[in-house]
């Protein structure tokens, strides 16, 4: 008898085709599913964990347990409207018992407040300080008709008053983009913030400052985040209009060690324009790129920050155009819930091209500053909601040209309460 190997080919396809499935029945283990799913997301790997959640589901679309933890993973994930929809689902189910639904409508209340389309937020500081240098002024420099002067001869103390006041707004957009294979919600966010130092006796160095700030940012939870900020300040001194800058700020800050440890890089373009006579020789573009690198260490209670940054300024007059880097060193310690204590050391080396008005050789300057602050956090009595924040600040600036050598000390303490 002679074998048709064409067709017993075809019978062995056949055959294939229809125990793949049960092999592939055989295989799935849906306690495996789960336990991997589960561990995805408690580590971050938010999309692995909604493709295992939607797999065993597919299975088994009954499984409501499966489907509220799919809800949280959209949570986690930032995608708000499907975890939203997910959660409705268990809920209206008539056979969920009655404990798990007030579970269930707790936690929509949670995702439908983190997820308003609109959030507003205002902030409101008063303090005191005594500044050992009032007249360095804006950017430490001081012309007179043009020219610098000495700041040994001017040196003088005051104390003023320090308000602040500002107001933040997030838009939600309850969509998410892919990057790739990485989904990552997209928001607007925009801040305005008033400054204002007001000196006791020397109010010409009274200094308001009003920074704008809006733009685009999307977030990659545990991941990543990045955005683009569009910032204006209007700066006013003593009485006088003293400067307009405007500039874009591109920055991404990835996120590792379940968001213990951060890697950021920034860029800032930005337009500086002053406003007094004497001051436009000053009139600048000034660029920068930053990395810096943090971490929170176990208990969550000690971070340690560090970091670079190289600007580069165009100025119009001669003289004015610099380069140079910064390094800064900072930690934080939470010693309770409601008090932190912090401090940062940092120095800025730059270097100036031409001569400027008055002097005779081109300016090098090295500026060190160290801060130390604490910040505590009334959660009870009449004082609950409000924030007491003492700092010192300690400027040293050496450089090669008399006039610009001068160091300056900051005490400040303020009341600040956040509105939401």
């Amino acid at each position: 008898m002679m074998i048709d190997c064409k067709k017993l080919g075809w019978l062995f396809v056949l055959f294939t085709c229809l125990l793949a499935p049960v092999v592939a029945r055989a295989e799935y283990d849906p306690q495996k599913a789960f336990d991997k799913a589960m561990k995805d997301r408690e580590e971050g790997r938010y999309e692995q964990a909604i493709k295992g959640f939607q797999t065993i589901l597919s299975n088994n679309p009954q499984l409501g347990r499966a489907r509220l933890e799919l809800a949280v993973a959209y949570f986690y994930a930032l995608n708000f409207n499907k975890a939203i929809a997910e959660a409705e689902k268990v809920l209206n189910d008539p056979t969920t018992p009655e404990a798990v639904k007030v579970k269930i409508k707790r936690f929509l209340a949670q995702v439908r407040n983190t997820g308003k389309k609109h959030n507003f937020e205002a902030l409101g500081s008063i303090g005191y300080m005594y500044d050992s240098n009032v007249n360095v002024g804006p950017d430490n420099i001081v012309l007179i008709n043009g020219a610098p002067i000495s700041q040994n001869n001017v040196k003088a103390g005051d104390h003023a008053t320090l308000v602040h006041v500002g107001a933040s707004h997030r838009y939600t957009s309850g969509r998410n983009v892919q990057f790739g294979k990485v989904s990552a919600a997209f928001l607007w966010l925009s801040q305005v913030d008033l400054y204002w130092t007001d000196y006791q006796t020397m109010n010409g160095f009274d200094l308001a400052v009003l920074s704008l700030n809006t733009g685009p940012s999307y977030i990659a939870a545990k991941r990543w985040r990045a955005g683009i900020g569009l910032r204006a300040d209007v700066v006013r001194l003593g009485y006088e209009d003293y400067a307009l800058f405007t500039g874009v700020n591109p920055n991404i800050t990835w996120m590792w060690n379940n968001q213990k440890t951060e890697l950021t890089v920034d860029v800032m373009l930005q337009n500086r324009n002053y406003k007094r006579s004497i001051d436009q020789v000053r009139d600048s573009l000034f660029q920068s790129v930053g990395v810096s690198l943090g971490h929170l260490f176990e208990g969550d209670k000690l971070s340690l920050q560090g970091g670079l940054r190289l600007f580069n300024e165009n100025a119009d007059g001669a003289g004015f155009d610099n380069k140079g880097h910064e390094l800064f060193i900072g930690a934080s310690y939470r010693a309770s819930t409601r008090t932190r204590i912090y401090g940062r050391v940092s120095r800025r080396n730059a270097d100036y091209s031409g001569i400027q008005p008055g002097l005779s050789v081109e300016r090098r300057e090295d500026l060190y500053r160290y801060v130390l602050g604490l910040d505590h956090k009334w959660t009870q009595g009449f004082m609950r909601g409000w924030t007491l924040r003492a700092s010192i600040t300690r400027t040293e600036n050496k450089a090669n040209v008399a006039v610009y050598d001068y160091d300056r000390t900051q005490t400040a303490l303020a009341l600040e309460r956040s509105f939401k």
